[in-house]
């Protein structure tokens, strides 16, 4: 699989939306007005490339596209 982490924004718009959970927004929000500072976490079976050279060179979308969200980490400023 590939992993992937980011603003939690971005990988929004990335992954597929049936993984995020229904209060996303709102959670995400409460977050960081306490400021705290919040990294997304996503993974996504690499399927369809032959081999390890392919994933290595394959752009970052297609990596990242329809990956499933996993949670956020979060962290004290």
């Amino acid at each position: 699989g590939c992993g992937s982490q980011g603003s939690p924004e971005k990988l929004q718009g990335l992954v597929d939306p049936s993984s995020l959970p229904p209060d996303f927004t709102r959670v995400l929000q409460g977050l960081t007005d306490q400021g705290l500072r919040v990294i997304g976490i996503a993974s996504k079976e690499v399927r369809g490339l032959a081999s390890p050279a392919e994933v290595l060179t394959a752009s970052q979308e297609t990596l990242e596209a329809g990956a499933q969200f996993l949670g956020l980490v979060l962290m004290v400023n």
